[in-house]
């Protein structure tokens, strides 16, 4: 689903204020107010840094939240970063995420269907600039490439690591495909998993493999009765729209009211947050790696406080905090 864009300047402006205002204080549970404590820059559907408009307003987005001590997560493909403008705003977030999701120009082709100006050793070759710049400027961002395994890429696990690990990035992330939709046979996840075991011996302390997995490998399926993640963040879309995901704001899940017009704090205790609560679905088909380990364990957290209650909840986690 494409949103219409509101996020003019004056628009993006009126947006940081409405959520780097919101301080909420809970006595009983800290002393310290509530804030949103990381902003993350990532398309729905798309790239972020390939409108030339949004681009702007990305990056006034970093530099605000940076100067209020929030920390700042940015998502790309990658494709902008030959742009050097582009290159010494983003450098400035915590940490850029950049998916690579192959080890070869044929595979990267047939996965992303570039421009014939971009492939997949000019990207590389962007991320060792990037990276570069950040050593340059002594900065502490943390740079890293993605790899989402499938049918079409698993046997360049390997080489992406090795790729990764030349041109300075700081860590590789492998995920299993979350969709459903590229599975591995039996031979495959064997072959796969020797060459995820291959790109583990790479690591060192400059360079780190990760990889998100269920216990059993494959796809990460939701195991929970509910969603509790809503209750740890938002989606602000183009439209300025909060929604509870970017999964559900393309399943046209109903928003919470438009963050340019209202402060974070009454969009989050909003009757129209509560409305749009019920059509979150318990269990979602697709479900953020994120999410998938939040949930579970809030429902474990749920479990024990039913069946020893809050206070002695609340006294094993003074505990465990004193040791």
């Amino acid at each position: 689903m494409l949103l219409p864009n509101r996020l003019t300047e004056q628009n993006a402006e009126k947006l940081i204020k409405n959520i780097l205002s919101y301080k909420v204080l809970i006595p009983k549970y800290s002393k310290k107010p509530f804030i949103v404590a990381t902003l993350k820059i990532s398309g729905f559907v798309g790239e972020p840094l390939l409108n030339k408009k949004f681009q702007e307003i990305v990056l006034t987005l970093i530099k605000k939240f940076k100067s209020a001590g929030r920390r700042v997560v940015v998502f790309t493909n990658g494709s902008s970063l030959g742009n050097n403008f582009i290159r010494k705003n983003i450098v400035l977030a915590d940490s850029i995420h950049i998916s690579l999701d192959a080890g070869s120009d044929k595979t990267f082709r047939k996965l992303r269907n570039p421009p014939d100006s971009i492939s997949y050793k000019k990207t590389l070759s962007n991320i060792g600039l990037l990276c570069r710049m950040r050593d340059r400027k002594k900065l502490d961002s943390q740079i890293g490439v993605g790899f989402i395994i499938n049918k079409d890429n698993f046997k360049e696990i390997y080489k992406a690591a090795k790729d990764a690990k030349r041109i300075g990035a700081d860590f590789i992330r492998y995920k299993f495909d979350i969709t459903g939709s590229s599975i591995l046979l039996k031979k495959e996840d064997q072959m796969a998993n020797l060459l995820l075991d291959q790109s583990f011996l790479l690591e060192d302390r400059n360079f780190n493999v990760f990889l998100t997995k269920t216990e059993e490998g494959g796809t990460i399926t939701p195991k929970n009765s509910a969603c509790y993640t809503q209750y740890f963040w938002g989606t602000v879309g183009a439209d300025g729209n909060m929604y509870p995901c970017d999964h559900n704001t393309i399943n046209n899940c109903p928003d919470f009211g438009n963050i340019i017009d209202n402060s974070l704090e009454k969009i989050w205790k909003s009757k129209q947050r509560r409305d749009a609560r019920k059509y979150i679905p318990k269990i979602c088909v697709l479900c953020s790696p994120f999410a998938s380990r939040i949930n579970p364990f809030i429902e474990k957290i749920n479990k024990l406080k039913k069946k020893y209650g809050w206070m002695k909840l609340e006294k094993w986690r003074k505990q465990i905090l004193a040791n």
